[in-house]
């Protein structure tokens, strides 16, 4: 899945976004920052489109990566217990945002649907097997 560019040009609009996702919870398939990309990724289930909502990417300054994951995930931990986010909290990470025209940000890979979650998982056909024992001195 392809996700669009969004560069918001307020605070303001930036707070819309995380309100967006605050009352859209029920239909979000991913939120967070995606280290790889330096970008805040909002992934919805495919039936929340009908509604408006739309999968985007949002670009951050790498220098402030790691700032702006804590920021985040402070913010969904807090939307986790029905708290909205504050607008100081949407200034800030305003000030992580890398603003640069969308055209500049370099090209990404598509979504794959694969959240952080879904990553540490593994299936019990992937286990690893137990291997037989060595000779110590092979191992040299």
């Amino acid at each position: 899945m392809k996700l669009a560019c969004m560069i918001p040009d307020t605070p303001a609009r930036l707070r819309e976004l995380l309100l967006m996702i605050f009352d859209g919870r029920p239909y979000l398939q991913f939120a967070g920052v995606n280290v790889a990309t330096a970008s805040l990724d909002i992934v919805w289930r495919p039936e929340a489109a009908q509604d408006g909502y739309h999968s985007v990417y949002v670009p951050l300054k790498r220098a402030r990566l790691a700032d702006a994951q804590r920021l985040v995930e402070y913010l969904l931990s807090q939307m986790s217990l029905s708290l909205p986010p504050s607008e100081a909290s949407a200034e800030d990470l305003f000030d992580m945002l890398d603003r640069r025209p969308a055209e500049a940000v370099a090209d990404r890979p598509d979504y794959d649907g694969i959240t952080p979650a879904d990553a540490l998982t593994t299936d019990a056909d992937e286990a690893p097997q137990p291997s037989e024992r060595r000779d110590v001195n092979e191992l040299t």
